[in-house]
This record gives C-alpha cells, structure tokens and sequence, in this order.
C-alpha cells in the first residue's frame, strides 16, 4: 500500500466520502487540489502536508509513511483502546445518536454529582 492509499484510508475512517477524499486533504495542508492529486499518480507528498495531516486525523506518521505500526496515535490501552476502535467502527448517525444519550446521562448526573 502507498502513501496516498493510507492517506485516502485516514479521510475515510473520518467520514470523508470517497469523491471528497483529495480536496478534504487539499484544504488540510492549503494546497491545491490539483498538488494532492500528484500524490495519488506517483508524487509524495512534502513532510510538512504528512504532518498536517496526521494532525488533523490524530493519526500516526510511521503508520502513514511506512505502513508500520498503529494507524492512529494513542495513549490509550487495552479496553480503552477497544472503545475507541469499536467507535470508529459505528456509521457516523449512529455515532450521533450514542453521544446524545450519554450527554443527556451525564446531564441528568449534574444534580448529584461534580462533572467537570
């Protein structure tokens, strides 16, 4: 797998839709449209877009060079990391719906404990 595959991989595990993909990554970095496509044909893209980019998707430059290693950046282990890949995994209305109920949980929480 190439760079630009991973990168096109990062965009979609966000939400992005595949039509999309180039010009979300495009106004990621602020560049053209056009510079984002190279790197799909048989550019790279510069270091600096690498890092823009995996600011943006929280997502491990290793991972985006090389391939090596964990897709994402965490500090999380174990079952943390599970809730959090399981969560990826949802469709995004479905994301929606479970952070709504639990702001409401936590909402109803506030009369009888602190939350910050």
């Amino acid at each position: 797998m190439r760079i630009a595959d991973r990168l096109r991989q990062l965009a979609l595990n966000a939400g992005v839709g595949e039509r999309q993909v180039k010009s979300e990554l495009a106004e990621i970095c602020g560049i053209k449209y056009q510079a984002v496509q190279q790197w799909f044909g048989s550019n790279n893209p510069a270091p600096d877009n690498l890092a823009a980019i995996a600011k943006a998707y929280n997502a491990n430059l290793m991972w985006m060079i090389t391939g090596e290693g964990e897709m994402y950046q965490t500090t999380l282990e174990g079952k943390e990391l599970d809730v959090v890949e399981r969560w990826r995994e949802f469709p995004e209305n479905s994301r929606r719906m479970i952070l709504a109920q639990h702001l409401a949980f936590m909402e109803s929480l506030k009369g009888d404990f602190s939350i910050d």
